[in-house]
């Protein structure tokens, strides 16, 4: 019969696996609330499983292959779990890891923080949480290059008219102000012809 002090330790693992998990599921829920705010996301999605996978994969890319990727493996990996079958579930771990590099590039990281993330997500993840880092929106530029866009055939180019700003009457009035009254028109300067030079006259006697 085991003593109690092997018992003991035991016991000890045992509640810190325990709560190591539990810590690692809020954790990671926290993370996952955060992240999904900055990326106009309700929060409380991260509460839902399977639910909040899904969400992940809105923000990344949306596309329809890749949740279906995700169904096909989560089903797996219920097989694995039922029937033993390792090969499924370490396939989900692979799609796990994919979102959380396509989560940090889609933040703007650099491909080292998001191979950081992978191998690491309760750090990484929290500092991307925490952090500055938003996702751009989508319709950052899509005003300032509307005029650059190729035309479908028969759609015309329609810019904004622009009104004229009248001037204030204070303006009108400093303008008029400012202007110089004109000149008048130039008289025409007459030269009167030179007299020939007359002989001196001769004394008188």
């Amino acid at each position: 019969m085991p003593s109690n002090s092997i018992l003991d330790t035991y016991l000890f693992i045992y509640i810190t696996i325990i709560a190591v998990i539990i810590f690692y599921i809020v954790w990671d829920i926290i993370i996952s609330w955060r992240i999904f705010v900055k990326a106009g996301e309700k929060g409380w999605k991260a509460l839902i499983p399977i639910y909040d996978v899904i969400t992940a994969i809105k923000i990344t890319n949306n596309s329809r292959d890749t949740y279906i990727t995700y169904f096909v493996l989560l089903g797996g990996s219920i097989l694995a779990y039922l029937f033993g079958l390792s090969i499924l579930s370490g396939a989900l771990g692979i799609f796990y890891a994919t979102l959380y590099y396509r989560i940090a590039k889609r933040f703007g990281q650099s491909t080292k923080f998001a191979v950081g993330a992978v191998l690491f997500w309760p750090a990484f993840g929290g500092i991307l949480a925490f952090s500055k880092a938003e996702i751009p929106s989508p319709n950052q530029g899509s005003i300032a290059q509307s005029s650059d866009l190729p035309l479908s055939p028969g759609q015309q180019h329609n810019p904004i008219p622009t009104q004229p700003i009248a001037p204030s009457p204070e303006q009108s009035v400093s303008f008029i102000s400012n202007q110089q009254a004109p000149l008048p028109p130039e008289q025409p300067t007459t030269v009167s012809p030179t007299q020939p030079n007359q002989p001196p006259s001769a004394p008188m006697a």
